[in-house]
């Protein structure tokens, strides 16, 4: 048959074809694509269909995207595009002799019902592009083949991608197996002149939690995925008229004490210890708390002996800080929002009552959530959970439970007492 749009024919010799595996890993990140060298090839080549929905695209320029200055700066050249449709950069990364760049969903774009979860690898190659265009396409027939036949896909094709001097693009489904949500999986490689560019997109549609139990994801259609990789191809090359962005923007609120407070985030890298001994310092007195010993984190409750007459207040307040990695797949910002999404999934438990959810203008991102919690008899609590990052590396979370005397019950303080209470925590521990 002969070649597909773009295709290079086939040239004689050994060519050494490149493996492409779908790495799962849960969470906010989604997937991951690596490339690793194979031996052997495949003579496959084919008519490509073409698809009504793909429209012609110019191709990105990768000297005007500072391809010739390394990882960070190709990476940091796309952030701006990529930062516009909603996505949050991770890593970059040499691959094959190119530069990939990996772009995620930020978590606290996931809190409601039916958000997009999207993550997008922009590969670019220069030299050497038929070659490469030919080993991705050959194993990429041999996957469409192989998955066709799994009962696991619920689809897969290859067709042609309009962009540039032309190339493919690789759509697959996969169904949800077991506690594993469905996902889909959509990649396009194009040739420009002897330019390489690849652009991947994966991920599902979010299901919040129901009744307390976890809802399996759905997989994303085609038309979003479609769309998704032409509006990035549109944003990097400066060519056409993107779309609007399909992940949704943090849906937070602003709460005057929090921003009045000013807190200045503890630098990055610091460690918990540190922290509390800062608030010991300058804010455990004015709440009337005193540490536990042998707690994971940094534990305070009142005196023991506490007065419970009418009115009294007890508080109980936990800080602690997580380091990572950097360029890890899960950043802090993503431990942060995972966090977050586990507490309000609570919210199906008819014993917890929350508030809205407010930003915290704090460090690169934060939140803060207050919510109440009904117990035996008369009795309840209230509590505000806070995070932030510091990069990519520290997250410090910070949660103060309060309960007052009232008669012979313990009830919750009203919310803006318990961000005032939050408000001053923040300010004892900021560097």
């Amino acid at each position: 048959m002969a070649a597909p749009p773009g295709t290079p024919k086939k040239r004689k010799g050994p060519l050494v074809a490149v493996i492409i595996a779908v790495v799962l890993v849960l969470g906010g990140a989604g997937g991951v694509w690596y490339w690793q060298a194979d031996s052997g090839s495949s003579a496959a080549t084919e008519d490509l269909p073409k698809n009504s929905r793909l429209e012609q695209l110019t191709a990105p320029d990768p000297g005007a995207l500072r391809y010739g200055d390394g990882v960070d700066a190709m990476c940091g050249a796309m952030e701006k595009a990529m930062t516009a449709r909603g996505y949050r950069r991770i890593s970059g990364s040499t691959t094959e002799g190119g530069i990939n760049c990996r772009f995620i969903t930020p978590g606290l774009s996931l809190l409601t019902d039916g958000a997009i979860m999207m993550s997008s690898d922009v590969a670019i190659w220069r030299d050497g592009a038929e070659d490469r265009y030919q080993r991705f396409f050959d194993k990429a027939v041999r996957m469409r083949d192989a998955e066709q036949k799994n009962p696991e896909y619920e689809s897969t094709k290859i067709e042609h991608f309009p962009a540039g001097d032309g190339g493919y693009v690789f759509h697959r489904v996969r169904k949800a197996a077991g506690a594993t949500g469905a996902r889909t999986d959509t990649e396009a490689l194009f040739r420009s002149g002897d330019d390489l560019v690849w652009v991947a997109v994966w991920g599902n549609v979010h299901r919040a939690a129901k009744d307390g139990e976890r809802v399996l994801a759905d997989p994303l259609t085609e038309e979003i995925t479609y769309r998704e990789i032409s509006d990035i191809v549109k944003s990097l090359s400066g060519e056409g008229k993107p779309g609007d962005p399909q992940i949704t923007k943090p849906d937070l609120a602003e709460h005057p004490t929090l921003a009045a407070a000013k807190a200045n985030p503890v630098a990055e890298g610091t460690t918990g210890d540190k922290v509390c001994a800062k608030f010991e310092a300058a804010a455990a007195g004015k709440l009337a708390v005193t540490r536990v010993a042998n707690r994971s984190a940094c534990t305070y409750e009142p005196p023991k002996g506490t007065s419970h007459k009418d009115g009294s207040v007890h508080r109980k307040v936990e800080i602690s800080v997580g380091l990572g990695q950097k360029n890890s797949n899960t950043p802090a910002e993503e431990d942060m929002a995972r966090e977050l999404q586990s507490l309000v999934e609570r919210a199906s438990d008819k014993t917890y009552e929350f508030g809205r959810i407010h930003e915290l203008p704090v460090g690169d991102a934060g939140y803060a959530v207050y919510y109440t919690v009904k117990g035996a008899g008369g009795d309840s609590s209230g509590s505000v959970q806070a995070g932030y990052v510091v990069g990519d590396t520290t997250h410090v979370l910070i949660k103060v439970t309060t309960r007052v005397a009232n008669g012979k019950d313990m009830v919750a303080p009203p919310e803006d007492a318990m961000i005032t209470d939050l408000a001053t925590v923040l300010t004892a521990i900021g560097s």
